[in-house]
């Protein structure tokens, strides 16, 4: 099964990384605004979600 979006970022943080995030935007069906804007709203939810329970 994939990860989903949080686990890659539970595990940076329990690896004790803390550094910058890169959002890289390549669909041509949405502006790059919103393109960026959805992706932010995706770490964010991500972000702020309980961690994974294999990262516990």
């Amino acid at each position: 099964m994939a990860p989903t979006t949080a686990e890659p970022l539970d595990l940076a943080a329990g690896l004790g990384l803390d550094t910058v995030l890169s959002i890289e935007h390549e669909d041509l069906a949405r502006t790059p605004t919103d393109g960026v804007r959805r992706s932010v709203d995706l770490l964010r939810a991500a972000l702020t979600a309980e961690p994974a329970a294999a990262a516990r």
